[in-house]
């Protein structure tokens, strides 16, 4: 580390400081390592309790909302095949698919 971001007794130095040494002097300063084995293993089972515990709520709220998207993409095509003709219809998708593939 350089000299220059040091920081005094006093906490001075550290309006200069870049972000990440900041955190890691903070982290460094503020958790404690774990001196056995067992300490850290329930630091990890606890991180994996909660990484599950977030993904499945994230699935719970994704199986809820996918119906929702499929539902309103259905109106809005029952909407649009209702309001345009066959040929209107078919200019809209053929131009879509144009665009679609420019962009691609």
């Amino acid at each position: 580390m350089d000299t220059e971001y040091l920081i005094n007794s006093k906490g001075e130095g550290k309006e200069n400081m870049p972000l990440h040494i900041l955190l890691c002097e903070w982290a460094l300063n503020n958790f404690s390592v774990p001196s056995d084995l067992s300490t850290a293993a329930v630091y990890v089972l606890l991180f994996m309790i909660a990484w599950y515990g977030v993904s499945l709520v994230a699935r719970l709220i994704a199986a809820v909302l996918w119906p929702l998207i499929l539902l309103a993409s259905a109106v809005v095509v029952l909407r649009a095949i209702q309001f345009y003709e066959s040929e209107q219809a078919y200019a809209v998708v053929h131009t879509v698919a144009k665009v679609v593939a420019d962009i691609l």
